[in-house]
């Protein structure tokens, strides 16, 4: 079994670059990169067969050189991609509540070479000449790039090897740009719609302009359905991030915003001096906290509401401790490899660093005290300890306590139940990757807090990211969601050919040129639309919560039921969708759309059953007055409703 923090081992010290970048390499670059290097191209995993019939693009696009088109968000459009008529025939639609961000994925296939290719949304008006705000209409295109692919081939006196390959994909989310396309490609198209939390249900309506130069433009359609409700904000959950602290690039207030706006509460991140400086004074320490207090106040002035973790340790390198021992001058204690991986951490029974951990968690602990604003500040003595470091664990949980008895520790247990069981005496929280309903379980038993946590890399897309971090998690009732990782990155970023399996498998968001700056993904993407998932489903709750007439009785029945029976995702291979055993993918991601549209039907009839007879009915007094009589006339027959009547 491999686990992020197996891998992580040297990078979070040696490998992780911080600051201005200084861009992608071009697709020729990266092409004879894959050349010199002997991996095959591959296609798409949905590019046209070669007994698959012609796509009939129809005369208006042959005369203006390209086809418009819709796709499932939660798919990935290839440059190869074959277009189904489906997507040509349908509407371009977005349905959101009020307050909610929603995307919609419009593809672009070029029938000629073309050049400055763009893409405008028009005015959106809606109900009694109501607009949305041009500035929350947002359009970008994605940037593709080649990243590493492959398959395990059985060898049979060498066992499993690895064939290695690469695949054009769709990667980076820009901001829309005069771009050409090649002839027999496709571009896939970003657009983003922001309701505003005041804005008035109904239906907006305007167009998309597609244009290239020496062409025609093309216009499609555009219909934005505002809901007449706002999401509920689940009580009790939240949405994580496991991130770095880049060298001299700590999150901005600009960044933790971009957070706020996906749904994002809560940071984790491994102790290093980005975190807070530590200085010898004399036979102690001298502690700083002024860079881990400027980012922790950062995220509260967006209203982030946390938890912070913050993990002082991984599965195998000691890094506060190591800290201590290179200020003081004490061996680190002798080890074995154990799992590939050998352990750098001080000896147990040094007790020079001892009393400097005690002193240096006490520190921390009353600085944080200070900081009656900040959310609950939690520690994690050793991510992922028990492979190797459960004596360690041990010694460390002993002596948060005795520094900090109010400060919970954060256990991370991965896929395990035995290894949960192990750390349920030193741990106030339980993180698991998998085994998620056993280790609930254990959870209630011995009454510790359970989180589960995903990956979500930028190779996987919305639909990965949103499955990963929405009903994957939520299914389970686990209040805390985190995912690996926002911004951790192995050496140069923009080249997919160096490491084990590429950036693409570990980060969701890449760095900006500039210091401060990140350029999103569609996993990015995809961890707001499983936040949205979440608010969707505590709606639903909100509104069974106290009824207990029969249609609310049924609805909270097919509700239970419904989550039971959701697939629980699959673990593949570690080239071919991730690099971890907690990369869960679906067969089909257009269902994570099937499955919303459920729980927004149950919310609409629960709503207009309990929706008052009333004059604050926006189709004014006549209709109510009309509706009112034909519901005492014919209450029963199914095609009225009425507060009182459960025989629907």
């Amino acid at each position: 079994m491999k686990t992020f923090a197996a891998m992580t081992t040297v990078l979070l010290f040696g490998l992780v670059v911080g600051g201005a970048q200084a861009g992608p390499w071009s697709l020729a670059r990266q092409r004879r990169e894959a050349e010199r290097r002997g991996w095959p191209v591959k296609r798409g995993p949905d590019a046209p067969k070669k007994t698959d019939p012609a796509t009939d693009f129809g005369p208006d696009a042959d005369r203006a050189g390209l086809a418009v088109f819709v796709r499932d968000y939660n798919l990935p459009l290839y440059p190869d991609s074959r277009v189904g008529a489906h997507e040509l025939a349908a509407a371009a639609v977005i349905e959101a509540a009020k307050g909610e961000i929603e995307p919609l994925s419009l593809g672009v296939h070029a029938l000629a070479d073309l050049t400055a290719l763009t893409v405008s949304v028009g005015p959106l008006t809606g109900p009694e000449g109501a607009v949305l705000a041009a500035g929350g209409v947002k359009v970008g295109y994605l940037e593709t790039a080649y990243i590493q692919t492959g398959e395990w081939v059985k060898a049979a006196k060498t066992g499993w090897n690895l064939k290695r390959a690469c695949r054009l994909a769709p990667l980076r989310l820009r901001p829309m740009k005069a771009l050409p396309l090649a002839k027999g490609t496709n571009r896939q198209i970003w657009i983003t719609v922001a309701v505003p939390a005041e804005a008035k249900a109904g239906e907006y309506r305007g167009s998309i302009t597609v244009t290239a130069a020496g062409r025609p433009a093309v216009r499609k359609p555009l219909t934005v359905r505002v809901r007449p409700y706002a999401l509920i904000e689940p009580k009790g959950h939240f949405f994580g991030a496991f991130m770095t602290l880049w060298r001299g690039d700590p999150p901005t207030r600009k960044t933790f915003l971009d957070f706020k706006a996906h749904g994002i509460d809560a940071v984790l991140w491994f102790w290093n001096e980005h975190n807070w400086t530590v200085r010898r004074k004399g036979e102690t320490i001298r502690q700083d906290f002024t860079k881990i207090t400027g980012v922790i106040d950062n995220m509260v002035a967006v209203g982030m509401k946390g938890p912070v973790v913050v993990a002082l340790a991984n599965d195998s390198n000691g890094y506060y401790e190591r800290k201590l021992c290179k200020l003081f001058g004490r061996p680190l204690r002798s080890a074995k490899e154990i799992g590939g991986k050998t352990a750098q951490v001080a000896a147990l029974d040094d007790e020079v660093i001892n009393r400097l951990y005690i002193e240096g968690v006490r520190q921390f602990a009353e600085h944080v005290k200070t900081k009656k604003h900040w959310p609950e500040v939690i520690l994690a003595h050793y991510d992922e300890p028990t492979e190797r470091l459960m004596p360690e664990a041990t010694l460390r949980y002993r002596q948060i306590k005795q520094a900090a008895p109010s400060m919970r520790v954060y256990g991370v247990t991965m896929n395990r139940l035995k290894w949960a069981k192990q750390l349920v005496p030193i741990s106030d929280i339980l993180v698991c990757n998998g085994s998620f309903a056993a280790i609930r379980d254990l959870g209630k038993k011995s009454g510790k807090e359970v989180w589960g946590y995903g990956g979500a890399p930028a190779r996987h897309g919305c639909g990965g990211a949103r499955f990963n971090m929405g009903w994957r998690l939520w299914r389970y009732g686990l209040p805390g969601h985190w995912f690996w990782c926002y911004n951790f990155y192995v050496g140069d970023p923009w080249n997919e050919f160096v490491g084990r399996t590429g950036d693409a498998n570990w980060v969701t968001v890449y760095p900006g040129r500039k210091r401060g700056e990140h350029i999103p993904t569609l996993a990015w993407e995809g961890i707001r639309e499983a936040r949205d998932d979440v608010r969707y489903a505590a709606t639903l709750l909100k509104l069974l919560k106290g009824r207990t007439d029969a249609t609310a009785k049924r609805i909270a029945l097919e509700y239970r039921v419904w989550l039971g029976k959701l697939p629980k995702g699959r673990n593949r291979d570690v080239f071919e969708t991730g690099n971890d055993d907690f990369y869960a993918t679906l067969p089909n991601y257009h269902k994570l759309t099937t499955w919303r549209g459920r729980i927004v039907k149950w919310i609409d009839e629960l709503r207009r059953m309990a929706e008052p007879l009333s004059f604050r009915d926006r189709r004014g007094s006549i209709a109510i007055v009309e509706r009112f009589i034909r519901t005492m006339v014919e209450p029963c027959r199914g095609n009225y409703r009425c507060v009182p009547c459960v025989h629907e």
